[in-house]
């Protein structure tokens, strides 16, 4: 008795079958396609779209700020205060930490 062999399919053994199968291992993994550098690409994207998000609402801010400064002096007298910690000649100003 002979011992057991694997028997594949002759579909299996075909030469374009197994040509074909190569190829498409090699488009799946190792192409510039590849489908984990798909899913790499598609991460990022998401990430850049929040991105875009934010800095967004951060342009909506900034928006609404310039256009309180274009229609009240206060207002940039108040800004130039708090961030730039400006002051008037006969004014003396303690920073408390």
């Amino acid at each position: 008795m002979e011992p057991a062999k694997w028997k594949l399919p002759k579909f299996v053994r075909n030469q374009y079958f197994l040509t074909f199968l190569a190829f498409i291992l090699w488009v799946t993994l190792f192409d510039r396609v590849s489908i984990p550098l798909r899913f790499k690409q598609r991460s990022d994207n998401r990430k850049i779209e929040q991105e875009i998000e934010i800095l967004e609402k951060k342009i909506l801010e900034l928006e609404k700020t310039i256009s309180a400064f274009k229609t009240s002096a206060d207002s940039i007298e108040k800004f130039a205060r708090e961030h730039y910690f400006m002051k008037r000649d006969d004014e003396v100003i303690y920073t408390l930490d």
